[in-house]
């Protein structure tokens, strides 16, 4: 335990990863209990499809791409790349095992639980796997989670820092809500997959902070 904790204090981050685990489970719990969050989720299913727009379901459509394991594996295969170029194998090879651990454990709960997607009139696109959890809000957690502790590292001054921060908030949360006004995700869903995006980003960046102290790891 006294381990623990001062691994806690050194490397915060694995405190928020602790966290969203908790809430993870929590989530979890309620979706198959029947708790309250399926109240949310039914309130969001119907308002967010009481106001579709055709132009907004549009520009949607497109937007959530970004969020897909297409472009996350694009992204981090690039991403990796670069840190090989540039001599840093660990550090690319880190960050590629990190997200294929998050978007793997999305995969493998998809098809543990078999969570039924909202019923097809409220669908505005096609989507045929299951849905809990929301494997676009995990991949985007990650992916422009760990684009912004990049970025983060590369500028120094506070508002920039700010700035990075807010924009990547910003896209994980047009992401996440582009999954809910296309109609093929639960909020749960969607929560649950930003736990493990957010999960597994936490403990990669804390990991990594970790080796670059013990100096494994070339800055």
């Amino acid at each position: 335990m006294k381990r623990l904790l001062n691994w806690i204090k050194k490397y915060p981050l694995f405190l928020l990863a602790i966290i969203c685990l908790l809430i993870g489970v929590w989530i979890i719990k309620s979706v198959l209990l029947q708790g309250r969050i399926i109240a949310i989720d039914t309130y969001f299913l119907q308002f967010l499809f009481s106001v579709r727009n055709s132009f907004i379901v549009q520009f949607f459509s497109i937007l959530t791409f970004f969020g897909s394991v297409t472009a996350g594996l694009t992204i981090i295969l690039l991403t990796t790349i670069l840190f090989v170029w540039r001599k840093q194998h660990k550090t690319g090879l880190l960050f590629l095992f990190g997200f294929l651990c998050a978007d793997g454990t999305a995969y493998l709960l998809k098809y543990f639980f078999q969570r039924a997607r909202p019923d097809l009139i409220y669908r505005a696109v096609t989507e045929t796997s299951f849905a809990l959890p929301s494997g676009h809000a995990t991949t985007s957690a990650f992916i422009f989670g760990l684009l912004g502790f990049l970025a983060l590292l590369r500028f120094k001054t506070k508002r920039i820092h700010i700035i990075i921060i807010a924009m990547v908030l910003i896209c994980i949360l047009l992401i996440d809500f582009s999954r809910l006004y296309l109609g093929v995700h639960f909020f749960s869903d969607v929560l649950l997959g930003n736990t493990i995006g957010f999960f597994f980003l936490f403990v990669t960046i804390s990991v990594y902070k970790w080796l670059l102290n013990e100096h494994r790891l070339k800055k």
